[in-house]
C-alpha cells in the first residue's frame, strides 16, 4: 500500500502481506493531482480500478501508453474468469453489506467471506475496508442476550465486531497513510459497541 502526502512531498510504502525474495511489486495507474494534468487530456487519464474487467482494464491503460504484463493482467482466460466471478462477488457483497434498510441481506458471514475474496484477488489495501464491514456487521448481529452468563456479559458476536474495528483503524490507517473518515467511528465501535448505532440492527 503507498500514499504519497502532496504537503509533505512524503511517500509511503507499507507492505500488507509478506513479499517473497525477488516478487515484483506492482500498483495501479492511478493520476492523483488532476491539476497538473492539461484540461484537454483531464477526461482520458483514469483510475484502473481493480475491480473492473480485465477487458475493460486494458482499454482504460490505453490511455497511459503501455501494456500491462503483471499477474494479474496475464491471467490464463479459464483463471481470468474465475478471477472475474469472484470480483463480481465482491461488489455484491459490498452493495448488500453497505444497505441498511429493512430487507439488507447483509451478514457477518458474508463480511468474513467478503475478506476471502480480497485476500484471493491480493487486493490488499481493501482488508481494512474489509475489516469495517465485517466490525459493522457483527455488531449489529449482536444481542444483550449473547452475553447471557458469559465473562463480563459480552457475547462472541460483540467480541468479534470490536477485534474488527480495532484491525479497521490499524491497517485501514497504514492504507492511507492519514486518518480516513472512518477511523473515528470505528474507535468508538471499538471502545462502545453497545452505543454505536449499528448495535443489534440485524439482530
Amino acid at each position: 500500500m503507498y500514499h504519497h502526502d502532496p504537503e509533505t512531498l512524503v511517500h509511503s510504502t507499507i507492505a500488507a502481506t509478506n513479499i517473497a525474495e525477488g516478487e515484483e511489486i506492482t500498483i495501479t495507474c492511478e493520476y492523483s493531482y488532476p491539476h497538473i494534468i492539461p484540461p484537454t487530456l483531464l477526461t482520458y487519464f483514469t483510475d484502473i480500478d481493480l475491480l473492473e474487467p480485465r477487458e475493460k482494464r486494458l482499454e482504460l491503460l490505453q490511455v497511459w501508453g503501455f501494456s500491462c504484463t503483471c499477474p494479474q493482467c496475464k491471467l490464463s482466460n479459464h483463471a481470468n474468469l474465475a478471477s472475474e466471478a469472484r470480483v463480481a462477488k465482491i461488489g455484491r457483497y459490498q452493495n448488500m453489506l453497505a444497505d441498511w434498510s429493512s430487507s439488507s441481506g447483509g451478514t457477518p458471514e458474508m463480511a468474513e467471506e467478503l475478506m476471502k475474496l480480497y485476500e484471493k484477488e491480493k487486493l490488499w489495501s481493501a482488508i481494512g475496508t474489509g475489516h469495517m464491514y465485517a466490525a459493522l456487521a457483527w455488531n449489529a448481529a449482536a444481542s444483550v442476550a449473547d452475553g447471557y452468563g458469559k465473562e463480563g456479559g459480552v457475547g462472541e458476536k460483540e467480541k468479534r465486531a470490536v477485534w474488527h474495528a480495532r484491525r479497521s483503524v490499524e491497517i485501514g490507517t497504514l492504507a492511507s497513510g492519514a486518518v480516513e473518515n472512518n477511523r473515528k467511528e470505528m474507535s468508538q465501535l471499538a471502545e462502545k459497541p453497545r452505543e454505536h448505532w449499528s448495535w443489534g440492527l440485524r439482530a
